[in-house]
């Protein structure tokens, strides 16, 4: 079952702090992986997907800009916020399958959208040609971003359903996205990359993550809803 998340400060689904960058630290090429679906879609920006924290910035974040998708990120604490827009109009109540990869050796951010390039490209260069993790005080997110360590802006949040998000240390290219569009699950695909993987199954208060065990934690009510149909 997949997780069913609302624009509620009270509602909110953490990590809990340094859990994603030093998974990745060091690593030139990072991807991530998720399906998400829906209810609305705000006017401005809006519906974050995921939320990985350096210091006291967001290191890399996902999210839904009036229907269209947006990513993200840093190298590194010093560097400016850079990001990439989709364009493809999103609609409601329809399952997506989004991957994005982070190429910190040539600047470049690639969202995939239901396993076909949506945007290639990004707002300027970063400083460093590989992901430099530094402690974080700020949890990360999923189905949320945050200002100052939890969720502060109800347009910060997802309305909408999410499921199977994974992070890899590595590129996944056109072929491993396309694959997982399809249905394919995370472990599947680059398994010996594979450094998180987050099914969101299940109806309990924890999300349970099956590689490295990092389980998140819900606060509030983030109830199971229908999955989106994968192939384990």
């Amino acid at each position: 079952m997949a997780r069913d998340f609302t624009k509620n400060l009270s509602n909110y689904v953490t990590l809990g702090i340094n859990r994603i960058g030093p998974l990745i630290n060091g690593a030139s090429q990072v991807s991530f992986s998720y399906w998400v679906k829906f209810d609305t879609l705000a006017a401005g920006a809006g519906d974050a997907m995921f939320s990985v924290r350096l210091p006291t910035l967001n290191t890399r974040n996902a999210y839904m800009l009036s229907g269209k998708l947006v990513a993200g990120g840093r190298s590194q604490a010093a560097d400016s916020f850079r990001l990439v827009t989709g364009t493809s109009t999103l609609s409601t109540a329809v399952w997506y399958h989004v991957g994005i990869m982070y190429n910190y050796a040539v600047d470049n951010i690639i969202i995939y959208l239901n396993g076909a390039v949506d945007a290639n490209g990004i707002s300027g260069t970063w400083g460093s040609p590989t992901y430099v993790h530094s402690d974080s005080v700020y949890p990360d997110f999923i189905g949320c971003a945050s200002d100052a360590g939890f969720p502060t802006l109800t347009t910060s949040q997802l309305d909408g359903q999410m499921a199977e998000f994974a992070v890899w240390k590595t590129e996944l290219n056109a072929n491993d996205f396309a694959s997982l569009a399809k249905g394919f699950t995370p472990n599947q695909i680059r398994p010996q990359s594979l450094v998180a993987y987050w099914p969101m199954t299940g109806s309990g208060t924890n999300i349970q993550e099956i590689v490295n065990a990092n389980n998140g934690t819900i606060t509030g009510s983030i109830p199971a809803a229908d999955h989106p149909r994968v192939y384990a």
